[in-house]
């Protein structure tokens, strides 16, 4: 039984983590907040919420479990730990070191306000291990089994189709569940809270085209645009709109910007709602690509029926 992953990436991503484990360490025996070299100033830990001992042997503790993860990925032992499990943790690790390295970044580009706690050896610390842990992430997921994930696309598009019709049928109807908290702007917002008739419009249409996103997902074969180039052109468009989101909200929670809109509600919830829509429809463009068209069957069949009737004979010479 094989590892999972190159040793390489496992090593590398498991090192890190270590440093991560003995850096909190230290700095908990210190009972300073940040790492060694850029300790968190007195104001920061005066305005933290609870006891920063227990909080830096937390980290420390994480800072092991990630590269025990790590160690897990390229030995055979791991194999013994469920796939998807090994999978969702190397994909958490990977979105928590793109997250912190995204922190540091802003921070020294003046973006986010910590009175200079990092520094650029924060930032190679956090950004050397991301390529490994994308390898890994990679790897485990293969393992876990992608492919009868993109057997699953039409289910997982018509579902999200569905909650997303429901709460637009459910705002439609007099409705306010998780109105408030839509990444609209100021204006648009309370138009949708007084209910203007252009939004309740706008609502009704989205019920409309959730029930068409259904019907697109369950139905097989329909004509290649159907099946391929519109669920894709849609996928396309998702994953743009949660791009666009993602960066803008982390420029919002983390700067001096102010976006009118509920920043973290969008940063926890719509925008990775969108990623995962995306992603899904994606998977569908892909699973009819694989399909052959109703198209060919037709003209295959006709064929056959000229051949096999008398007046598909050929003519003789």
């Amino acid at each position: 039984m094989t590892a999972i992953a190159p040793r390489w990436a496992g090593y590398t991503a498991a090192l890190f983590g270590l440093e991560y484990a003995v850096a909190k360490a230290v700095m908990a025996a210190r009972g300073e907040l940040g790492v060694p070299g850029h300790p968190a100033p007195p104001e920061a830990a005066a305005r933290f919420d609870g006891d920063i001992v227990t909080a830096q042997l937390g980290n420390a503790a994480l800072g092991l479990v990630m590269a025990a993860l790590a160690l897990a990925l390229v030995h055979r032992w791991g194999r013994r730990i469920p796939a998807a499990l090994l999978a969702a943790g190397a994909g958490a690790a990977l979105l928590g070191g793109i997250a912190g390295a995204l922190v540091v970044a802003t921070s020294l580009t003046g973006l986010r306000e910590d009175h200079g706690q990092w520094g650029i050896d924060s930032l190679a610390l956090g950004v050397a291990p991301l390529a490994a842990w994308a390898v890994l992430t990679a790897r485990a997921v293969r393992v876990a089994g992608m492919p009868r994930l993109r057997l699953r696309a039409g289910p997982v598009v018509a579902t999200a189709c569905a909650a997303y019709g429901a709460l637009k049928l459910h705002w439609a109807l007099g409705g306010e569940l998780l109105m408030r908290q839509s990444p609209l702007p100021h204006d648009a917002l309370q138009d949708m809270l007084a209910r203007e008739p252009g939004s309740v419009a706008t609502h009704w249409a989205s019920v409309a085209l959730a029930l068409v996103g259904i019907a697109l997902a369950l139905r097989p074969g329909l004509p290649r645009p159907l099946a391929v180039w519109l669920p894709a052109l849609i996928g396309g468009l998702m994953i743009a709109r949660a791009g666009w989101g993602l960066a803008s909200d982390v420029n919002v929670l983390v700067g001096d910007a102010d976006a009118g809109y509920p920043a973290g509600w969008d940063l926890g919830l719509w925008s990775p709602f969108f990623a995962a829509w995306g992603t899904a429809w994606i998977m569908l463009a892909r699973n009819g690509r694989a399909q052959p068209s109703a198209r060919p069957r037709r003209r295959a069949f006709s064929s056959a029926a000229r051949a096999a009737s008398p007046s598909g004979a050929p003519r003789p010479k």
